[in-house]
Protein backbone atom coordinates (compact mmCIF):
# COMPACT_ATOMS: atom_id res chain seq x y z
CA UNK A 1 0.00 0.00 0.00
CA UNK A 2 1.28 3.59 -0.84
CA UNK A 3 1.24 6.45 1.66
CA UNK A 4 0.06 9.34 0.42
CA UNK A 5 3.36 11.47 0.03
CA UNK A 6 4.29 8.74 -2.57
CA UNK A 7 1.76 8.98 -4.09
CA UNK A 8 1.43 12.28 -4.58
CA UNK A 9 5.62 11.91 -5.57
CA UNK A 10 4.59 10.02 -8.61
CA UNK A 11 1.62 11.82 -9.72
CA UNK A 12 3.58 14.74 -10.16
CA UNK A 13 6.28 12.99 -11.84
CA UNK A 14 3.78 11.99 -14.37
CA UNK A 15 2.35 15.68 -14.48
CA UNK A 16 5.71 17.11 -15.28
CA UNK A 17 6.30 14.19 -17.43
CA UNK A 18 3.33 15.37 -19.22
CA UNK A 19 4.29 18.70 -19.16
CA UNK A 20 7.72 18.59 -20.90
CA UNK A 21 6.10 16.27 -23.64
CA UNK A 22 3.77 18.88 -24.66
CA UNK A 23 5.94 21.81 -24.72
CA UNK A 24 8.09 20.89 -27.21
CA UNK A 25 8.19 23.96 -30.19
CA UNK A 26 5.38 26.12 -28.00
CA UNK A 27 6.33 28.91 -29.86
CA UNK A 28 6.42 27.53 -32.88
CA UNK A 29 4.26 29.28 -35.82
CA UNK A 30 0.98 28.19 -36.59
CA UNK A 31 1.83 26.34 -39.53
CA UNK A 32 2.11 22.72 -38.20
CA UNK A 33 -0.30 19.25 -37.96
CA UNK A 34 -3.95 20.90 -38.24
CA UNK A 35 -3.12 24.66 -38.28
CA UNK A 36 -6.39 25.27 -39.58
CA UNK A 37 -8.02 24.73 -36.48
CA UNK A 38 -5.17 27.10 -34.40
CA UNK A 39 -5.49 30.06 -37.43
CA UNK A 40 -8.93 30.20 -37.05
CA UNK A 41 -9.04 31.10 -33.81
CA UNK A 42 -6.30 32.97 -33.88
CA UNK A 43 -8.05 35.15 -36.16
CA UNK A 44 -11.70 35.27 -34.55
CA UNK A 45 -9.32 36.62 -31.47
CA UNK A 46 -6.97 39.48 -33.47
CA UNK A 47 -10.33 40.37 -35.02
CA UNK A 48 -12.08 40.68 -31.93
CA UNK A 49 -9.70 42.27 -30.72
CA UNK A 50 -9.25 44.93 -33.75
CA UNK A 51 -13.14 45.20 -33.60
CA UNK A 52 -14.06 45.05 -29.51
CA UNK A 53 -16.70 42.61 -30.83
CA UNK A 54 -16.70 39.86 -28.92
CA UNK A 55 -19.33 37.73 -29.81
CA UNK A 56 -19.10 37.91 -33.82
CA UNK A 57 -16.98 34.97 -35.19
CA UNK A 58 -14.59 36.39 -38.06
CA UNK A 59 -11.86 34.65 -39.96
CA UNK A 60 -9.48 35.66 -42.29
CA UNK A 61 -9.84 33.07 -44.68
CA UNK A 62 -13.78 32.20 -44.67
CA UNK A 63 -16.43 34.63 -46.60
CA UNK A 64 -14.10 36.92 -47.44
CA UNK A 65 -15.26 38.43 -49.95
CA UNK A 66 -18.16 39.52 -48.50
CA UNK A 67 -19.16 43.07 -47.21
CA UNK A 68 -19.11 42.12 -43.36
CA UNK A 69 -17.32 38.51 -43.28
CA UNK A 70 -17.98 36.12 -40.38
CA UNK A 71 -18.17 32.36 -39.54
CA UNK A 72 -21.23 30.35 -39.21
CA UNK A 73 -19.53 27.14 -39.63
CA UNK A 74 -19.28 25.29 -35.51
CA UNK A 75 -22.28 25.28 -32.81
CA UNK A 76 -20.13 26.52 -29.98
CA UNK A 77 -19.12 29.54 -28.44
CA UNK A 78 -15.38 30.72 -29.31
CA UNK A 79 -14.18 30.05 -25.94
CA UNK A 80 -10.49 29.44 -27.40
CA UNK A 81 -10.73 32.80 -28.80
CA UNK A 82 -11.28 34.52 -25.45
CA UNK A 83 -8.36 32.35 -23.92
CA UNK A 84 -5.99 33.32 -26.48
CA UNK A 85 -6.96 37.12 -25.85
CA UNK A 86 -6.84 36.52 -22.27
CA UNK A 87 -3.19 34.92 -22.37
CA UNK A 88 -2.26 37.32 -25.15
CA UNK A 89 -3.23 39.93 -22.27
CA UNK A 90 -1.49 38.51 -19.82
CA UNK A 91 2.03 37.41 -21.52
CA UNK A 92 1.90 39.12 -24.68
CA UNK A 93 1.14 38.56 -28.14
CA UNK A 94 2.80 35.05 -28.80
CA UNK A 95 2.04 30.99 -29.86
CA UNK A 96 3.20 29.73 -26.54
CA UNK A 97 0.83 31.87 -24.15
CA UNK A 98 -2.63 30.05 -25.76
CA UNK A 99 -1.33 26.54 -26.25
CA UNK A 100 -0.13 26.57 -22.21
CA UNK A 101 -3.76 27.20 -21.32
CA UNK A 102 -4.66 23.71 -23.56
CA UNK A 103 -1.27 22.21 -21.82
CA UNK A 104 -2.93 23.23 -19.02
CA UNK A 105 -6.33 21.33 -19.59
CA UNK A 106 -3.79 18.26 -20.99
CA UNK A 107 -2.30 17.98 -17.40
CA UNK A 108 -5.37 18.57 -15.60
CA UNK A 109 -7.07 15.51 -18.03
CA UNK A 110 -4.13 13.64 -16.37
CA UNK A 111 -5.15 14.00 -12.75
CA UNK A 112 -8.50 12.94 -13.78
CA UNK A 113 -7.74 10.08 -15.33
CA UNK A 114 -5.99 8.90 -12.00
CA UNK A 115 -9.12 9.87 -10.04
CA UNK A 116 -11.48 8.47 -12.73
CA UNK A 117 -9.02 5.17 -12.75
CA UNK A 118 -9.04 5.32 -8.77
CA UNK A 119 -12.57 5.40 -8.66
CA UNK A 120 -13.49 2.04 -10.81
CA UNK A 121 -10.33 -0.14 -10.10
CA UNK A 122 -10.12 0.49 -6.32
CA UNK A 123 -6.02 0.51 -6.89
CA UNK A 124 -4.24 3.40 -6.19
CA UNK A 125 -0.98 2.03 -8.37
CA UNK A 126 -2.93 0.88 -11.70
CA UNK A 127 -4.75 4.43 -10.87
CA UNK A 128 -0.90 6.09 -11.48
CA UNK A 129 -0.84 3.66 -14.37
CA UNK A 130 -3.65 5.36 -16.18
CA UNK A 131 -2.57 8.63 -15.57
CA UNK A 132 1.01 7.76 -16.83
CA UNK A 133 -0.66 5.98 -19.94
CA UNK A 134 -2.51 9.24 -20.33
CA UNK A 135 0.71 11.61 -20.23
CA UNK A 136 2.32 9.60 -22.92
CA UNK A 137 -0.59 8.97 -25.17
CA UNK A 138 0.47 10.61 -28.87
CA UNK A 139 -3.07 11.80 -29.45
CA UNK A 140 -3.06 13.07 -25.90
CA UNK A 141 -0.10 15.15 -26.36
CA UNK A 142 -0.37 16.93 -29.69
CA UNK A 143 -3.94 18.25 -29.30
CA UNK A 144 -3.49 19.41 -25.78
CA UNK A 145 -0.89 21.42 -27.13
CA UNK A 146 -2.79 22.55 -30.34
CA UNK A 147 -4.79 25.78 -30.52
CA UNK A 148 -8.03 23.72 -30.39
CA UNK A 149 -10.71 22.87 -28.42
CA UNK A 150 -10.34 19.11 -27.93
CA UNK A 151 -8.20 20.00 -24.77
CA UNK A 152 -10.41 21.12 -22.31
CA UNK A 153 -13.46 19.85 -23.43
CA UNK A 154 -11.88 16.27 -22.79
CA UNK A 155 -10.88 17.68 -19.38
CA UNK A 156 -14.39 18.46 -18.57
CA UNK A 157 -16.25 15.56 -20.36
CA UNK A 158 -13.53 13.13 -18.03
CA UNK A 159 -14.42 15.34 -15.17
CA UNK A 160 -18.11 14.98 -15.84
CA UNK A 161 -17.68 11.20 -16.12
CA UNK A 162 -15.82 10.80 -12.62
CA UNK A 163 -18.56 13.09 -10.56
CA UNK A 164 -21.04 11.26 -12.20
CA UNK A 165 -19.69 7.82 -11.25
CA UNK A 166 -19.27 9.28 -7.77
CA UNK A 167 -23.00 9.70 -8.18
CA UNK A 168 -23.81 6.30 -9.09
CA UNK A 169 -21.73 4.63 -6.17
CA UNK A 170 -22.56 7.19 -3.54
CA UNK A 171 -26.11 8.67 -4.46
CA UNK A 172 -25.19 12.10 -3.32
CA UNK A 173 -26.95 14.58 -5.62
CA UNK A 174 -24.70 17.40 -5.43
CA UNK A 175 -22.43 15.20 -7.89
CA UNK A 176 -24.97 15.36 -10.51
CA UNK A 177 -24.93 18.92 -10.47
CA UNK A 178 -21.13 19.17 -10.27
CA UNK A 179 -20.79 16.43 -12.89
CA UNK A 180 -23.47 18.06 -15.01
CA UNK A 181 -21.80 21.72 -14.66
CA UNK A 182 -18.54 20.13 -16.39
CA UNK A 183 -20.67 18.17 -19.25
CA UNK A 184 -21.96 21.98 -20.17
CA UNK A 185 -18.61 23.21 -20.33
CA UNK A 186 -17.65 20.21 -22.45
CA UNK A 187 -20.81 21.15 -25.34
CA UNK A 188 -19.89 24.93 -24.75
CA UNK A 189 -16.20 23.78 -25.69
CA UNK A 190 -17.22 21.36 -28.54
CA UNK A 191 -20.67 19.55 -28.40
CA UNK A 192 -19.57 16.35 -29.95
CA UNK A 193 -18.06 15.54 -26.15
CA UNK A 194 -21.69 15.29 -25.49
CA UNK A 195 -20.99 11.80 -26.49
CA UNK A 196 -19.61 11.17 -22.70
CA UNK A 197 -22.74 11.27 -20.93
CA UNK A 198 -24.36 7.91 -22.95
CA UNK A 199 -22.23 5.51 -20.98
CA UNK A 200 -23.13 6.89 -17.24
CA UNK A 201 -26.99 6.01 -18.49
CA UNK A 202 -25.57 2.22 -17.52
CA UNK A 203 -24.52 3.07 -14.63
CA UNK A 204 -26.93 4.77 -13.09
CA UNK A 205 -28.85 2.51 -10.06
CA UNK A 206 -32.32 3.29 -10.94
CA UNK A 207 -33.40 0.74 -8.86
CA UNK A 208 -31.93 2.54 -6.10
CA UNK A 209 -33.37 5.77 -6.76
CA UNK A 210 -36.62 4.92 -7.53
CA UNK A 211 -36.85 3.08 -4.22
CA UNK A 212 -37.04 6.56 -2.88
CA UNK A 213 -40.07 8.11 -4.86
CA UNK A 214 -39.40 11.42 -2.44
CA UNK A 215 -36.53 12.40 -3.88
CA UNK A 216 -37.09 11.30 -7.28
CA UNK A 217 -38.07 15.03 -8.32
CA UNK A 218 -34.81 16.45 -6.45
CA UNK A 219 -32.85 14.23 -7.88
CA UNK A 220 -34.28 14.83 -11.86
CA UNK A 221 -34.08 19.19 -10.69
CA UNK A 222 -30.07 18.28 -9.88
CA UNK A 223 -29.50 15.99 -13.21
CA UNK A 224 -31.32 19.27 -15.41
CA UNK A 225 -30.52 22.37 -13.36
CA UNK A 226 -27.02 22.52 -14.84
CA UNK A 227 -28.00 21.85 -18.61
CA UNK A 228 -30.24 25.18 -18.22
CA UNK A 229 -26.69 26.98 -19.03
CA UNK A 230 -27.08 25.62 -22.56
CA UNK A 231 -30.35 26.93 -23.41
CA UNK A 232 -29.87 30.05 -21.85
CA UNK A 233 -26.72 30.29 -23.87
CA UNK A 234 -27.77 29.52 -26.75
CA UNK A 235 -31.07 31.76 -26.55
CA UNK A 236 -29.23 34.88 -25.66
CA UNK A 237 -27.19 34.56 -28.27
CA UNK A 238 -29.83 33.98 -30.80
CA UNK A 239 -31.86 36.75 -30.06
CA UNK A 240 -28.55 38.91 -29.80
CA UNK A 241 -28.60 38.50 -33.58
CA UNK A 242 -24.89 37.71 -33.44
CA UNK A 243 -24.91 33.63 -33.91
CA UNK A 244 -26.24 31.73 -36.47
CA UNK A 245 -24.79 28.28 -37.75
CA UNK A 246 -24.24 26.68 -41.06
CA UNK A 247 -26.24 23.64 -41.10
CA UNK A 248 -24.01 22.61 -44.11
CA UNK A 249 -21.26 21.99 -42.02
CA UNK A 250 -23.25 20.37 -39.08
CA UNK A 251 -26.08 18.69 -39.06
CA UNK A 252 -26.53 18.33 -43.06
CA UNK A 253 -23.07 16.37 -42.50
CA UNK A 254 -24.11 13.56 -40.62
CA UNK A 255 -25.37 10.06 -42.53
CA UNK A 256 -26.30 7.28 -40.51
CA UNK A 257 -25.89 4.66 -43.12
CA UNK A 258 -22.48 5.81 -44.62
CA UNK A 259 -20.55 4.28 -42.37
CA UNK A 260 -21.91 0.89 -43.04
CA UNK A 261 -21.12 1.15 -46.80
CA UNK A 262 -18.05 -0.69 -48.15
CA UNK A 263 -17.49 2.31 -50.25
CA UNK A 264 -17.07 4.28 -47.05
CA UNK A 265 -14.45 1.66 -46.08
CA UNK A 266 -12.87 0.94 -49.18
CA UNK A 267 -12.10 5.15 -49.35
CA UNK A 268 -11.50 5.67 -46.19
CA UNK A 269 -10.74 2.71 -43.85
CA UNK A 270 -6.80 2.88 -44.28
CA UNK A 271 -6.54 6.65 -43.29
CA UNK A 272 -8.96 5.84 -40.50
CA UNK A 273 -6.54 3.22 -39.50
CA UNK A 274 -3.24 5.03 -40.02
CA UNK A 275 -4.78 7.66 -37.67
CA UNK A 276 -5.59 5.16 -35.11
CA UNK A 277 -2.04 3.97 -35.12
CA UNK A 278 -0.70 7.35 -34.80
CA UNK A 279 -2.58 8.52 -32.00
CA UNK A 280 -2.67 5.40 -30.11
CA UNK A 281 0.07 3.22 -30.89
CA UNK A 282 0.01 -0.28 -31.94
CA UNK A 283 1.04 -1.54 -28.79
CA UNK A 284 -1.93 0.29 -26.67
CA UNK A 285 -4.49 -0.40 -29.48
CA UNK A 286 -3.78 -4.03 -28.68
CA UNK A 287 -3.84 -3.98 -25.04
CA UNK A 288 -6.76 -1.60 -24.68
CA UNK A 289 -8.80 -4.67 -26.90
CA UNK A 290 -7.44 -7.13 -24.70
CA UNK A 291 -8.34 -5.10 -21.33
CA UNK A 292 -12.10 -4.50 -23.11
CA UNK A 293 -12.58 -8.37 -23.57
CA UNK A 294 -11.28 -9.23 -20.21
CA UNK A 295 -13.21 -6.48 -18.43
CA UNK A 296 -16.34 -8.60 -19.87
CA UNK A 297 -15.18 -11.76 -19.31
CA UNK A 298 -14.09 -11.24 -16.09
CA UNK A 299 -15.48 -7.94 -14.07
CA UNK A 300 -19.20 -8.04 -13.42
CA UNK A 301 -19.54 -4.48 -11.53
CA UNK A 302 -19.56 -0.97 -12.56
CA UNK A 303 -16.73 -1.08 -14.74
CA UNK A 304 -18.43 -3.67 -16.82
CA UNK A 305 -21.40 -1.28 -17.48
CA UNK A 306 -19.67 1.88 -17.99
CA UNK A 307 -17.32 -0.17 -20.58
CA UNK A 308 -20.44 -1.56 -22.67
CA UNK A 309 -21.49 2.09 -22.37
CA UNK A 310 -18.15 3.99 -23.63
CA UNK A 311 -18.53 0.80 -26.78
CA UNK A 312 -22.08 1.90 -27.71
CA UNK A 313 -20.73 5.32 -27.51
CA UNK A 314 -18.27 4.78 -29.82
CA UNK A 315 -20.38 3.60 -32.04
CA UNK A 316 -22.77 6.09 -31.97
CA UNK A 317 -20.17 8.61 -32.30
CA UNK A 318 -19.03 6.87 -35.34
CA UNK A 319 -22.62 7.13 -37.14
CA UNK A 320 -23.02 10.65 -36.58
CA UNK A 321 -19.62 11.76 -37.20
CA UNK A 322 -18.57 9.27 -39.91
CA UNK A 323 -17.97 12.57 -42.66
CA UNK A 324 -15.51 14.11 -39.58
CA UNK A 325 -13.69 10.93 -38.37
CA UNK A 326 -12.38 10.43 -41.73
CA UNK A 327 -10.77 13.17 -42.23
CA UNK A 328 -9.77 14.74 -38.69
CA UNK A 329 -7.28 12.62 -36.43
CA UNK A 330 -8.42 14.42 -33.42
CA UNK A 331 -12.01 13.29 -33.75
CA UNK A 332 -10.61 10.48 -31.97
CA UNK A 333 -10.09 12.39 -28.46
CA UNK A 334 -13.20 11.49 -26.83
CA UNK A 335 -11.82 8.08 -26.70
CA UNK A 336 -8.76 8.75 -24.96
CA UNK A 337 -10.32 7.48 -20.98
CA UNK A 338 -11.19 5.08 -22.75
CA UNK A 339 -8.36 3.63 -24.19
CA UNK A 340 -6.43 4.43 -20.77
CA UNK A 341 -8.12 2.57 -18.61
CA UNK A 342 -8.65 -0.65 -20.50
CA UNK A 343 -5.04 -0.68 -21.18
CA UNK A 344 -4.11 -0.57 -17.64
CA UNK A 345 -6.92 -3.42 -16.63
CA UNK A 346 -5.39 -5.50 -19.18
CA UNK A 347 -1.71 -4.65 -18.01
CA UNK A 348 -2.37 -5.60 -14.16
CA UNK A 349 -4.51 -8.98 -15.10
CA UNK A 350 -1.17 -9.56 -17.43
CA UNK A 351 1.07 -8.97 -14.22
CA UNK A 352 -1.15 -10.79 -11.51
CA UNK A 353 -1.00 -13.89 -13.92
CA UNK A 354 2.80 -14.02 -14.89
CA UNK A 355 3.11 -13.73 -11.46
CA UNK A 356 1.93 -17.33 -10.58
CA UNK A 357 5.00 -18.53 -13.54
CA UNK A 358 8.04 -15.81 -12.39
CA UNK A 359 8.53 -14.54 -9.22
CA UNK A 360 10.67 -11.43 -10.27
CA UNK A 361 7.58 -10.06 -12.27
CA UNK A 362 5.21 -7.45 -10.84
CA UNK A 363 4.13 -4.58 -12.26
CA UNK A 364 6.81 -2.34 -12.27
CA UNK A 365 8.71 -5.21 -14.95
CA UNK A 366 5.38 -4.75 -17.31
CA UNK A 367 5.13 -1.42 -16.83
CA UNK A 368 9.03 -0.90 -17.89
CA UNK A 369 8.36 -3.73 -20.83
CA UNK A 370 5.16 -2.15 -22.35
CA UNK A 371 6.52 1.28 -22.47
CA UNK A 372 9.76 0.31 -23.95
CA UNK A 373 7.69 -1.87 -26.84
CA UNK A 374 5.71 1.75 -27.11
CA UNK A 375 8.40 4.16 -27.05
CA UNK A 376 9.77 3.73 -30.96
CA UNK A 377 5.91 3.81 -32.12
CA UNK A 378 4.97 7.35 -29.54
CA UNK A 379 8.48 8.29 -31.30
CA UNK A 380 7.45 7.39 -34.83
CA UNK A 381 4.05 9.58 -33.86
CA UNK A 382 5.14 12.45 -32.62
CA UNK A 383 8.08 12.74 -34.97
CA UNK A 384 4.77 12.65 -37.79
CA UNK A 385 2.89 15.16 -36.16
CA UNK A 386 5.67 17.63 -35.55
CA UNK A 387 7.61 17.21 -38.97
CA UNK A 388 3.98 18.22 -41.17
CA UNK A 389 5.20 21.51 -41.44
CA UNK A 390 3.33 24.46 -44.44
CA UNK A 391 7.01 25.48 -44.64
CA UNK A 392 6.61 29.50 -45.57
CA UNK A 393 2.85 30.17 -44.99
CA UNK A 394 3.81 33.08 -42.71
CA UNK A 395 6.60 34.02 -44.54
CA UNK A 396 4.23 34.38 -47.31
CA UNK A 397 1.72 36.12 -45.47
CA UNK A 398 4.10 38.51 -43.60
CA UNK A 399 5.01 39.48 -46.86
CA UNK A 400 1.58 40.21 -47.75
CA UNK A 401 0.98 42.32 -44.94
CA UNK A 402 4.20 44.28 -45.72
CA UNK A 403 2.56 45.11 -49.74
CA UNK A 404 -0.79 45.67 -48.61
CA UNK A 405 -2.63 48.39 -46.21
CA UNK A 406 -4.96 47.05 -43.76
CA UNK A 407 -8.65 46.65 -45.02
CA UNK A 408 -7.03 45.20 -48.49
CA UNK A 409 -8.65 42.04 -49.49
CA UNK A 410 -5.82 39.69 -51.14
CA UNK A 411 -6.30 36.54 -53.82
CA UNK A 412 -5.40 33.00 -51.96
CA UNK A 413 -5.00 30.45 -53.97
CA UNK A 414 -4.23 27.48 -51.66
CA UNK A 415 -5.76 24.51 -49.65
CA UNK A 416 -6.66 23.95 -45.87
CA UNK A 417 -3.61 24.41 -44.25
CA UNK A 418 -2.06 26.85 -46.13
CA UNK A 419 -4.88 29.58 -45.01
CA UNK A 420 -2.11 30.25 -42.47
CA UNK A 421 -0.47 32.64 -45.31
CA UNK A 422 -3.79 34.78 -44.86
CA UNK A 423 -3.82 34.64 -40.86
CA UNK A 424 -0.24 35.78 -41.10
CA UNK A 425 -1.16 38.82 -43.54
CA UNK A 426 -3.51 39.80 -41.11
CA UNK A 427 -5.90 39.97 -44.41
CA UNK A 428 -8.96 38.65 -45.41
CA UNK A 429 -8.34 36.64 -48.77
CA UNK A 430 -9.96 34.09 -50.22
CA UNK A 431 -10.37 32.26 -53.71
CA UNK A 432 -13.05 32.92 -56.25
CA UNK A 433 -15.08 29.51 -57.92
CA UNK A 434 -15.00 30.94 -60.90
CA UNK A 435 -13.47 33.49 -63.44
CA UNK A 436 -16.55 36.00 -63.43
CA UNK A 437 -16.19 36.17 -59.72
CA UNK A 438 -12.53 36.68 -59.62
CA UNK A 439 -12.67 39.71 -62.33
CA UNK A 440 -16.11 40.72 -60.18
CA UNK A 441 -14.25 41.08 -56.67
CA UNK A 442 -11.55 42.19 -58.64
CA UNK A 443 -12.89 45.11 -59.43
CA UNK A 444 -15.10 45.35 -56.47
CA UNK A 445 -12.45 45.20 -53.53
CA UNK A 446 -9.55 46.72 -55.69
CA UNK A 447 -7.68 43.54 -55.18
CA UNK A 448 -4.23 44.13 -56.56
CA UNK A 449 -1.89 41.05 -54.82
CA UNK A 450 -2.54 37.48 -55.56
CA UNK A 451 -0.91 34.59 -53.50
CA UNK A 452 -0.42 30.57 -55.09
CA UNK A 453 0.58 28.59 -52.22
CA UNK A 454 0.27 24.55 -52.88
CA UNK A 455 3.39 23.36 -50.88
CA UNK A 456 3.94 20.25 -51.22
CA UNK A 457 2.04 20.13 -54.73
CA UNK A 458 4.51 21.64 -57.67
CA UNK A 459 3.07 25.27 -58.67
CA UNK A 460 3.23 23.75 -61.45
CA UNK A 461 0.14 21.63 -61.27
CA UNK A 462 -1.73 24.55 -60.21
CA UNK A 463 -4.93 25.85 -62.07
CA UNK A 464 -4.61 22.44 -64.12
CA UNK A 465 -8.51 22.15 -63.45
CA UNK A 466 -9.54 25.46 -65.21
CA UNK A 467 -7.07 26.64 -68.11
CA UNK A 468 -9.25 29.65 -68.34
CA UNK A 469 -8.62 30.86 -65.06
CA UNK A 470 -5.20 30.25 -65.37
CA UNK A 471 -5.06 32.41 -68.60
CA UNK A 472 -6.57 35.03 -67.14
CA UNK A 473 -4.18 34.93 -64.13
CA UNK A 474 -0.66 34.96 -66.03
CA UNK A 475 -2.16 37.67 -68.58
CA UNK A 476 -2.83 40.05 -65.85
CA UNK A 477 -0.42 39.09 -63.21
CA UNK A 478 3.26 39.71 -62.85
CA UNK A 479 5.09 37.59 -59.83
CA UNK A 480 6.62 39.70 -57.04
CA UNK A 481 8.21 37.22 -55.31
CA UNK A 482 8.70 33.62 -54.32
CA UNK A 483 9.45 31.19 -51.58
CA UNK A 484 12.27 28.31 -51.87
CA UNK A 485 13.63 25.27 -50.47
CA UNK A 486 17.13 24.61 -50.00
CA UNK A 487 16.72 22.12 -52.81
CA UNK A 488 15.49 24.88 -54.50
CA UNK A 489 11.64 23.97 -55.10
CA UNK A 490 9.73 26.91 -55.25
CA UNK A 491 6.75 27.12 -52.11
CA UNK A 492 4.60 30.11 -52.65
CA UNK A 493 4.64 32.56 -55.57
CA UNK A 494 3.47 36.16 -54.85
CA UNK A 495 1.61 38.28 -58.14
CA UNK A 496 0.70 41.60 -58.55
CA UNK A 497 -1.80 43.24 -60.59
CA UNK A 498 -0.36 44.63 -63.84
CA UNK A 499 1.88 42.85 -66.73
CA UNK A 500 1.94 39.85 -67.81
CA UNK A 501 3.34 36.87 -66.12
CA UNK A 502 6.62 35.73 -67.25
CA UNK A 503 8.43 33.47 -65.06
CA UNK A 504 11.41 33.10 -67.59
CA UNK A 505 12.21 36.86 -67.39
CA UNK A 506 11.77 36.86 -63.60
CA UNK A 507 14.81 34.26 -62.93
CA UNK A 508 16.50 35.30 -65.62
CA UNK A 509 19.36 38.47 -64.86
CA UNK A 510 19.99 39.29 -60.93
CA UNK A 511 17.95 38.27 -58.23
CA UNK A 512 17.75 39.54 -54.80
CA UNK A 513 17.93 35.88 -52.25
CA UNK A 514 17.79 36.36 -48.35
CA UNK A 515 17.22 33.37 -45.76
CA UNK A 516 13.90 33.95 -44.74
CA UNK A 517 13.71 31.68 -41.75
CA UNK A 518 15.41 28.09 -40.17
CA UNK A 519 12.82 26.13 -39.01
CA UNK A 520 13.67 23.25 -36.44
CA UNK A 521 11.45 20.18 -36.51
CA UNK A 522 12.59 16.63 -35.51
CA UNK A 523 16.10 15.73 -36.04
CA UNK A 524 16.31 18.57 -39.03
CA UNK A 525 16.20 22.43 -39.57
CA UNK A 526 14.84 23.28 -43.08
CA UNK A 527 16.11 27.08 -44.31
CA UNK A 528 13.07 28.78 -46.66
CA UNK A 529 14.83 31.71 -48.56
CA UNK A 530 12.60 34.79 -49.97
CA UNK A 531 13.59 35.42 -53.95
CA UNK A 532 12.56 38.59 -55.15
CA UNK A 533 13.49 40.31 -58.36
CA UNK A 534 14.86 44.55 -58.49
CA UNK A 535 13.36 44.49 -54.83
CA UNK A 536 15.98 44.63 -51.89
CA UNK A 537 14.80 42.91 -48.95
CA UNK A 538 16.05 44.72 -45.56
Amino acid sequence: MMNKKNVLFWLFSIIALGFIVRIYNLNFPSIGYHNMKENEYLSMAEEMDRTKDFLTRRVYFYNAFEDNPKMDLYPQPPLIAYQTLLSWKLFGKQMWPPRLCNVFFGLMSIVVVYCLCKLLLQDIRVSLLGSFLCAIMPLAIYFSRNLQPESPAFFFMILGNYFYLKYCMRLRNRYLIIGGLAFVFAWLYKQSFLIGITPLLFCVPYKAIYKDKSKILKTVLSFLTPYALIAFVYFWLKSSGQWTFDTRETVSRIDLLRFFSPFYWYEYGETIWRDINLNFTLVFIILSFLGTVLVFLKNRGILRRYIFGWLLSVCMYCLIFSDYINQHTYYQMPFLGLVCITCVYAIDYLTNTLKRFLKFVNLAVVVVFVTTMALPLIAFSMTSFYRTVVFGADIAGETLEALTSPGEKVFLFTYSQGYAVARYAHRYAGWPGTLGELRRYKDKYKVRYLCIYTYPIPLQKVFVDDPKLYRYVVDNFYPVEFGMLKDKRLIYVILKEGKKTNFKDFFSGSLFLKLARVYSVPWTEVPVYQVRKHIQID
